[in-house]
């Protein structure tokens, strides 16, 4: 299964998951793929520790969607 799978998959049980998609392809291919309504993070290969860091900590740091019924 591809991640865009999963992501579809995970989209059908909630949609205030936040997404970090890690590709060697570029932003613009991954945003084309998978739901548009979710939160989706990207970060391009190669990266250092410092930068997943600062990854992780915008996608913590944003509000959560409180419209999910779950």
């Amino acid at each position: 299964m591809s991640g865009h799978e999963l992501t579809e998959k995970f989209a059908l049980i909630r949609l205030d998951i936040a997404v970090l998609y890690i590709s060697g392809y570029n932003e613009e291919f991954v945003n084309d793929q998978g739901p548009e309504d979710l939160d989706r993070q990207y970060l391009q290969k190669p990266f250092g520790p410092n930068a997943v860091a600062r990854k992780i900590r915008t996608i913590l740091d944003k509000p959560v969607f409180a419209g999910n019924p779950s």
